[in-house]
């Protein structure tokens, strides 16, 4: 069975990497990214199951994102 894709979206490194740690001992399979460009580029090249998603991010607001 696949893992579940989670991908991490926070303009803070030590979040994302907190996250993607407990999601790894989950067992589920992590993508980090620091901004809301990068979500978009993330989530074009393979959809993910879950997006945990900052709402302040240096490229707009996180909502604008969850919208796209």
């Amino acid at each position: 069975m696949n893992k579940p894709r989670i991908v991490v979206c926070d303009d803070e490194m030590l979040i994302r990497l907190w996250l993607s740690e407990h999601l790894a001992d989950a067992n589920m399979r992590t993508e980090e990214v620091a901004d809301g460009a990068a979500l978009i580029a993330a989530l074009t090249r393979e959809p993910a199951d879950l997006v945990l998603l900052d709402l302040k991010l240096p490229d707009g607001s996180g909502l604008d994102f969850l919208k796209k």
